[in-house]
């Protein structure tokens, strides 16, 4: 909350949103700066300007603002959500996990290694969709998600929160 009152998570969110957009080497120096801190708000900061970057390129008016709203007050924190439960980030692999019925999207399957999949109010996943590759920006508190429990790494406990999350007949 702290860091979104600082304006934090402003800094990839365009303008015509609230935010400020800056520069590639300002971020990248802002992400720099806090690499050297011992926290998880690099991780954080990136997730929710990595989601902003996505929606900003690809989303809808109205996906635009309700997903803004969240990230810019700090309300809910983003994850990403692209390791697959065959264990690879290769689009090839992946099984379907989702299909168009209607003017829904359904989505079955898990994605392992969700980072700051305990905290976050919403996930970037990335997915395949009736046979195409996707990204779909998915509430964690929509019926039918199951949240596990923290994954730990093999050098020790996770600093981010990371989980598997199961997606069950959930409707976007």
């Amino acid at each position: 909350k702290k860091a979104a009152d600082l304006g934090m998570f402003l800094l990839k969110v365009p303008a015509e949103y609230g935010g400020v957009d800056v520069s590639e080497q300002c971020y990248c120096e802002i992400l720099e700066e806090l690499a050297k801190t011992p926290s998880e708000m690099g991780g954080i900061l990136n997730h929710q300007n990595g989601a902003a970057r996505m929606l900003a390129a690809a989303g809808t008016a109205e996906q635009k603002k309700w997903l803004f709203d969240r990230v810019i007050t700090g309300e809910c924190i983003a994850a990403l959500g692209v390791s697959e439960s065959c264990g690879c980030t290769n689009y090839p692999e992946w099984p379907n996990m989702g299909v168009t019925i209607g003017d829904e999207i359904v989505l079955n399957g898990t994605k392992i290694y969700q980072t700051f999949g305990l905290i976050a109010g919403v996930s970037c996943v990335s997915c395949r969709i009736d046979g195409n590759r996707a990204m779909i920006f998915v509430d964690l508190d929509s019926p039918g998600i199951t949240r596990g429990e923290k994954v730990v790494h093999l050098h020790g406990d996770s600093p981010d929160d990371m989980c598997v999350i199961e997606f069950n007949d959930v409707h976007v």
